[in-house]
């Protein structure tokens, strides 16, 4: 029986849903082990307490970081129940719904959370980054504002403002919104992030420097920010300055594919094929559906000679991506047959 099996079995008992007739107690007694020892731990504490909110809450929180969205909704709504004054339940509910693609339960649960709780800046930050998620940019400005209402030194309500007006693309305002935000929190490392590309995109080259440093003053590891000081690198055909950000960028995370993706592009330009095709090989073995790579991991192969590989990887990008047009071409040039994936 996989994890997911059992960890819909646990819910199911625990929250009555398995036969209605029983009354609460025999149905937590009844829990099943999940083998997930945070859980486990969590429903032993429930069948002592099927009263205690917030159990059910961190319960939830378990399931959450364990994938098991069904359950976590299961007993975020339960904590609800037992106790609604707790902002943090609701928000776990409606981040949960989010990232089990429910999001307009996600937006419904958040919104009836403001009603509740118009002064919790939390709940009108998370409704703020929902409605934004969702592209109600206009909807997400005005609780932004809702928010420097209430709490006029907000530095995330500037910076959420910013984004809306990156995503409307009203570069301009973004970057003073974005500007305000780190006036306001010199440690707002994703608000620096924004500045840098958005400066970088700009061709405000030294600018763009300064919102790199900075972000990485706040978090020298911070793959995104190592990653994207590479693509400003690569852009400028700093290629040698371009591979050592790469380099950091997968240090920080060995799980990181993009970057063994970018300095495979970088090798493969300069015609190093073992090395871009070492690189290529990277990035499929950590992200097994990445389509482009294996692509380009066909081309390296085609390069050097191996035609079999080659039209083994092209199939494998097709695979993950039907209509990935190049892949179909180089099969059909190399006189194979396309088939409907």
């Amino acid at each position: 029986m996989n994890r997911m099996m059992l960890l819909l079995l646990a819910v199911v008992v625990i929250f009555g849903a398995c036969d209605a007739d029983k009354p609460e107690e025999e149905i937590i007694a009844g829990t099943q082990v999940t083998g997930i020892p945070s859980i486990d731990k969590l429903l032993k504490e429930v069948e002592k307490s099927p009263n205690d909110a917030s159990l059910f809450y961190r319960l939830g929180e378990a399931y959450y970081e364990n994938e098991g969205y069904d359950e976590a909704i299961m007993a975020a709504q339960k904590a609800i129940s037992l106790d609604s004054t707790q902002p943090k339940y609701f928000n776990l509910l409606a981040y949960t719904y989010l990232n089990y693609n429910q999001s307009y339960e996600a937006l419904l649960t958040m919104q009836r959370a403001s009603g509740y709780f118009p002064d919790s800046m939390n709940t009108l930050i998370n409704l703020a980054e929902i409605q934004m998620t969702l592209a109600n940019y206009d909807a997400s400005m005005q609780t932004a504002k809702r928010i420097l209402e209430v709490y006029p030194a907000s530095d995330e309500a500037f910076y959420i403002i910013g984004m809306n007006m990156k995503y409307k693309g009203d570069t301009s305002n973004a970057l003073k919104s974005l500007q305000t935000a780190v006036e306001r929190n010199e440690d707002h490392l994703l608000a620096y992030q924004e500045l840098a590309m958005l400066s970088d995109a700009l061709g405000k080259d030294n600018l763009a420097l300064l919102y790199f440093d900075n972000s990485l003053r706040i978090d020298s590891t911070d793959k995104f920010t190592l990653f994207n000081r590479g693509n400003f690198h690569r852009d400028r055909r700093q290629d040698s300055e371009a591979v050592y950000w790469y380099r950091k960028a997968f240090m920080a995370d060995k799980d990181f594919a993009e970057p063994y993706f970018n300095i495979g592009i970088l090798y493969l330009e300069h015609d190093s094929l073992k090395q871009a095709y070492e690189h290529f090989n990277l990035a499929v073995n950590v992200e097994p559906t990445f389509d482009i790579a294996y692509y380009y991991r066909g081309i390296t192969s085609e390069k050097m000679g191996d035609k079999t590989a080659a039209i083994s990887d092209y199939r494998n990008a097709l695979k993950f991506d039907p209509d990935l047009g190049r892949a179909k071409k180089a099969l059909k040039d190399l006189g194979q047959e396309v088939d409907n994936f």
